[in-house]
């Protein structure tokens, strides 16, 4: 919990249960909400980014979507991929603007 700014921090969690540890896959202390893409990968809702910070500030209505693998590496911003119009899995099915 954040007094100062009176905000609660959240990050993602992954547990094992096979070996009983414990990983941390996010750190910006604002991630609570997320979905499984497939079975190595987690689909969650952000603003990260300085340009969008600013436009929440402003009250513009935007969704920021990234994708985090279960194994380790950088969240990767999904949102503005030219590439990825939709993302289907048998969890969800995310359509891209």
């Amino acid at each position: 919990m954040d007094v100062d700014e009176n905000k609660y921090l959240s990050n993602i969690w992954l547990y094992n249960v096979d070996n009983k540890t414990i990983n941390k896959l996010t750190a910006f202390n604002q991630e609570s909400s997320y979905v499984w893409l497939d079975d190595e990968n987690i689909i969650f809702s952000t603003v990260r980014e300085e340009k969008d910070k600013k436009r929440k500030e402003k009250g513009e209505p935007f969704t920021i979507y990234y994708i985090i693998n279960i194994k380790g590496g950088e969240a990767q911003n999904i949102s503005n991929s030219h590439s990825l119009h939709q993302i289907s899995s048998p969890y969800l099915k995310i359509s891209l603007l």
